[in-house]
This record gives structure tokens, C-alpha cells and sequence, in this order.
């Protein structure tokens, strides 16, 4: 321990030994000396500056929207969807391809994979988004069928739904979640 203490005394005092002696002998070499200081410190500085600003921005994409959900896109809502399950306690969140088969993301929880088909939508969702869910199970190889919305569902998609043992997360229920 007393010597690696002496060590860092050592390189300290050679340190200020060499800038007293650049000092005396040529007062410009300090300047120089002291101007790569400042020149490593700022750039030290900008670099944690953006690494912060990296970090934040990365939050920043992980956040619930659910004010927004209405005013956004169909693959915006998807991430939002993505986001939610994360938040819910899902694992191995992966969304499908673009043209998918009737689930738009795959996530696991407690030995179960789920399909799940995200619509996000004006009007109420019907049978075909259950359909698709459904018919989507055994492609993917999942266990269970969930469709998630912004809105609501039509009756008829809740008795499809009942049948064939399908989650129903409504806009509501969505929100509570959170």
C-alpha cells in the first residue's frame, strides 16, 4: 500500500518538476502544455456530455405515451405495445416481420408465449383482429392469443375472443395497466 502511494507522490511531483522546469527554460512550451489541458478536459467534457445526452434520448424512446396513442401510427403504437409488455413483466419482446402472420409481436411470460396482434384504431376492433390472432398461434408456435387495442372491441369480438380463449386488452384496460 506504501508503495503504490509513493508511486502516485512520484508521478505527481515529476508532473510539476517537469512544468516548473518547462516554465523556467521556456515560457511557451507552459503555455503549450497548459493549452493541451484544456484542450483534453474539453473534450473529456463533451464526451460525458454526450454520453448523457445519449442516455437521456434512450429513456426518453422507452417512455408510455398514452395521450399520444391515438395520434400515432400503427408500427409508433407497436413500441408503445413493446414498452407496455416490458413494463408488465413480459420477456423476450420481439416484434415480427413486417408482413406478419396474424401476430405482431412475440413475448413470453410465466412458460407461456403469447401472440400478440396490436391494432390501434378510430372505431371499435372487430372478429378479424381476433382471427388473425388466433390463426397466428400455431405459425409462431405460440401459446397464447392476446390483441391489444387503443379503443374498444365489438361485442362480437369479445364472444370470438371467449371461444377461442383470446386476451382482450381494450384502451382502457391498457391505460390502467400503466
Amino acid at each position: 500500500m506504501r508503495q503504490k502511494q509513493a508511486g502516485n507522490e512520484g508521478i505527481l511531483l515529476l508532473g510539476i518538476l517537469i512544468i516548473f522546469a518547462a516554465s523556467w527554460s521556456h515560457r511557451k512550451l507552459l503555455r503549450n502544455i497548459f493549452d493541451l489541458v484544456w484542450v483534453t478536459c474539453s473534450f473529456a467534457i463533451l464526451l460525458l456530455a454526450a454520453y448523457f445526452i445519449a442516455n437521456w434520448l434512450r429513456q426518453k424512446r422507452n417512455i408510455l405515451r398514452p395521450k399520444r396513442w391515438d395520434n400515432m401510427n400503427g408500427l409508433e403504437f407497436e413500441d408503445q405495445i413493446v414498452i407496455w409488455l416490458n413494463k408488465c413483466g413480459y420477456s423476450h419482446i420481439e416484434k415480427t416481420e413486417y408482413f406478419d402472420q396474424g401476430v405482431d409481436i412475440l413475448a413470453a411470460k410465466q412458460g407461456y408465449v403469447f401472440g400478440v396482434q396490436v391494432k390501434r384504431a378510430s372505431k371499435p376492433v372487430g372478429v378479424a383482429a381476433v382471427r388473425a390472432a388466433v390463426a397466428g398461434l400455431k405459425i409462431y408456435g405460440c401459446n397464447q392469443a392476446m390483441v391489444v387495442t387503443n379503443t374498444k372491441f365489438t361485442p362480437s369480438a369479445v364472444r370470438l375472443a371467449n371461444v377461442n380463449d383470446c386476451i382482450l386488452i381494450d384502451g382502457d384496460r391498457l391505460r390502467r395497466g400503466i
